[in-house]
């Protein structure tokens, strides 16, 4: 098979990869760095960022975590950046020649809010395979599908028109 098939929650674990994959090492990077590189930050967000794309669907196969699951779970490791970061401000952290703590401070308040909020979520349920089209066909089951997905517009003979997908499945 070329193309694997890929649910939401797939995608979503691929974007939260790409996202933590690179942001986690870089700031752990500058929390322990004496003196950071110019090219070294760039380079290490580059390679944990294509790991996380790679990562994320493959964890998310045992995972089995919906996209909005995903979704909350990135969020969830923004709001701990900015309580972390937020938190070595009011501890002058940051002042000073030395920002490392300030740094691992953020890496920690990331870290604890991608955590946290995986285990807030665990009662999501898991994705389901969802048509685009009227009539959904797929492992020799039948079901319906979204009519607002069913949908689309279309340029036809240089006019706007609509299409609708009635029948689909993979076989």
């Amino acid at each position: 098979m070329v193309s694997p098939q890929l649910t939401g929650g797939d995608s979503g674990a691929a974007l939260t990869g790409l996202i933590y994959g690179g942001a986690v090492p870089v700031l752990l990077e500058a929390s322990l760095a004496r003196s950071p590189g110019s090219k070294v930050p760039l380079w290490t967000a580059l390679l944990g960022s294509t790991a996380g794309v790679i990562a994320g669907p493959v964890i998310n196969r045992t995972a089995g975590f919906s996209r909005g699951r995903w979704n909350l779970i990135s969020l969830g490791g923004a709001v701990g950046a900015l309580m972390g970061g937020g938190v070595g401000y009011l501890g002058d952290a940051w002042s000073g020649q030395d920002k490392r703590p300030g740094y691992a401070l953020t890496t920690l308040g990331t870290l604890a809010g991608l955590g946290l909020t995986a285990w807030l979520t665990s009662s999501f349920g898991v994705d389901e395979p969802r048509g685009t089209a009227l009539l959904h066909f797929e492992g020799g089951k039948l079901s319906g599908g979204s009519a607002l997905s069913a949908i689309a517009p279309v340029l036809h003979e240089g006019r706007m028109a609509a299409m609708v997908r009635a029948v689909e499945g993979s076989f």
